[in-house]
């Protein structure tokens, strides 16, 4: 009758035992690997895990293979979304600092700098810097071949090319070939450059002088060659003695030309 007692009573603890130890493990277990995630989405690396933790995690997969790759992906899927997260925060950090850089800039920056596409003539007219010399505009210019050839010829080339302002009245091709082509030849010739830089310097006045600078009438000038000029202001336009100003102010960056239609030869130096 005892045996019978015992029995019962010892089968009945040992399974109490049993189930209080198994739901203590299962508590456990459940607590260890909640705690498992989330250390594993605040790591980069399972080897940052704690004992404790590595044991929850193999307990599990041991006993629930299916339930440990679930647990697998869910802590990939976790750790997945915050690289994705990282990233997207270096992403917008990058445009935050490439717009406050672009705010940073100054407006009148922009408005400053001009393409030389957007550049207009009035621009280049009004900025000496922009336009090109004396020497350089009479080069460019079709008209005043002969006229450069013999600046050239004469040594008075770097004079039109310097920073000092002059005023050139300037004879045209068509000018030179009104002239007598015995003096043409001669002065061509290279064997009269004296008489030459005379006959040009009676061109050139020192300063600049605009046709709107001329008050209406004469005005007389004085000019490199020592000899003096008289300028005669009408409505019909500027002359000087027989020849006639045909195109007035072309601007350079040291002075002025106005084309005319006659070479001027000084008294003295026919």
């Amino acid at each position: 009758m005892k045996r019978t007692l015992i029995i019962p009573a010892t089968i009945a603890l040992l399974t109490g035992m049993a189930a209080t130890a198994q739901e203590t493990n299962t508590a456990d277990t459940g607590v260890n690997a909640s705690a498992g995630m989330e250390m594993t989405a605040d790591a980069e690396n399972v080897d940052e895990l704690s004992i404790d933790e590595l044991n929850a995690l193999q307990l599990k997969e041991l006993k629930d293979p299916a339930a440990s790759d679930a647990t697998r992906d869910t802590l990939f899927t976790v750790q997945s979304d915050m690289e994705t997260s990282a990233s997207s925060g270096a992403d917008d950090a990058g445009a935050m600092m490439m717009a406050e850089a672009d705010t940073a800039l100054p407006a009148e920056a922009g408005t400053e700098m001009k393409e030389s596409g957007d550049l207009t003539e009035a621009d280049v007219m009004t900025d000496p810097a922009m336009q090109d010399t004396i020497a350089d505009v009479a080069a460019q210019d079709p008209r005043f071949t002969t006229l450069v050839a013999l600046v050239t010829q004469a040594g008075l080339a770097d004079t039109l090319d310097g920073e000092t302002d002059h005023t050139v009245f300037a004879p045209t091709n068509a000018a030179f070939e009104a002239l007598d082509p015995d003096l043409v030849a001669e002065l061509a010739s290279g064997e009269a450059n004296d008489r030459l830089a005379s006959i040009l310097k009676a061109h050139i006045v020192e300063g600049t002088t605009l046709s709107d600078d001329l008050a209406e009438g004469e005005t007389t000038v004085t000019t490199l060659a020592g000899s003096e000029m008289t300028l005669t202001k009408t409505d019909d336009g500027v002359t000087i003695g027989e020849a006639a100003v045909v195109e007035a102010d072309i601007d350079a960056s040291n002075g002025v030309i106005h084309a005319i239609d006659r070479v001027i030869v000084p008294d003295d130096a026919s």
